[in-house]
């Protein structure tokens, strides 16, 4: 799947989530219209996403605490995660809506891979990732030290 079709994907998920947040928000409007009272509201349509997913158990692998504190949920307007580094000695970047992922990569311990900077992006018309914010980079090696 193309970074771009991720991008879009996170974006509609967004945009979905803050339909549902409007749904509730006048359910409330009408709740306290009614004094507190229960309305009778149908029950939700079987969405997909509220089926249990099956899957291997969830990994109790932490990492370490500078990926915790320095990655978190994209605000509006950031659409992705851009890590910039090397992997196997080429530079590259990669971009990603999760921040789990963004997560274990920044803390991944694998000599192949090294992450120099992590940044939240937003896509324009083009599908160019411009820049909203630096979250982390990586210390500079100080001279003949790398």
């Amino acid at each position: 799947m193309k970074p771009s079709d991720i991008i879009q994907r996170a974006r509609l998920l967004r945009q979905r989530e803050e339909a549902f947040v409007t749904v509730w928000e006048c359910e409330e409007r009408v709740r306290r219209r009614l004094g507190g009272a229960e309305w009778p509201w149908p029950a939700p349509p079987a969405l997909p996403s509220r089926q249990r997913h099956r899957g291997g158990p969830p990994s109790t692998r932490r990492p370490p605490a500078a990926a915790e504190s320095v990655v978190r949920r994209l605000r509006p307007g950031e659409d992705a995660f851009r890590l910039t580094g090397s992997c196997r000695g080429q530079a590259g970047a990669t971009l990603t809506a999760d921040p789990a992922v963004a997560r274990a990569l920044l803390a991944a311990a694998v000599p192949s891979w090294a992450v120099s900077r992590l940044e939240t992006v937003r896509l324009d018309a083009a599908g160019t990732a411009v820049v909203v914010e630096c979250l982390w980079e990586a210390p500079a090696t100080p001279p003949g030290m790398g």
